[in-house]
């Protein structure tokens, strides 16, 4: 038996009949191969994060996602109703530290570069947990956006770095090409 269809999220769409799936949104015509929840949902938080916002909170609160025994459990769930990405002041202790926006952008680059960590990454509520209290204090924000702006600027300036190094000098390059086909036979 097929999955049922997300009529909420299906609401944001206009679905044709060879069944892609097209924004609704006025300032966006972008078509979408299919009509897949998880590339609906994705679209919506990528492209349009207020729409998506409010889609999530017609998801939690009575959407056509969230079955009778579900919303139980997540009401019931404490973590549902303690969980804020802020903390509050008054209740922790205030740490402080030498460190700076340019620590924190260099370490970011590193994490999705060089640890080969998926940008998704940004998103997780975990991850967020763990950066937010520090990413208000140096009034940041941290989503897979940023960061590819971050690693893209970073790169560039190490292209520039490379640039001016050999600005002015002889490069010889040995470039060697061999095809499958003529490879040892």
């Amino acid at each position: 038996m097929p999955r049922p269809k997300n009529n909420v999220l299906r609401s944001y769409f206009i679905i044709t009949r060879d069944n892609q799936a097209i924004c609704r949104n006025e300032k966006c015509d972008n078509r979408l191969l299919n009509t897949h929840g998880g590339n609906l949902e994705r679209h919506l938080r990528k492209v349009h994060p207020n729409i998506f916002e409010s889609y999530s909170e017609k998801k939690l609160h009575g959407g056509v996602l969230i079955t009778k025994i579900k919303r139980d459990l997540l009401n019931a769930s404490p973590a549902n109703d303690s969980f804020t990405t802020s903390f509050n002041s008054e209740t922790t202790p205030t740490l402080s530290s030498a460190i700076n926006k340019e620590h924190i952008q260099m370490a970011l680059v590193e994490l999705f570069t060089k640890c080969g960590r998926p940008l998704s990454l940004a998103e997780d509520r975990p991850f967020k947990m763990l950066v937010t209290p520090i990413l208000e204090a140096l009034d940041m924000k941290v989503n897979e956006h940023s960061v590819m702006k971050l690693i893209t600027k970073y790169s560039n300036n190490i292209k520039n770095e490379i640039k001016e190094e050999l600005r002015g000098r002889l490069i010889s390059l040995k470039i060697d090409g061999v095809t499958v086909n003529s490879c040892g036979n």
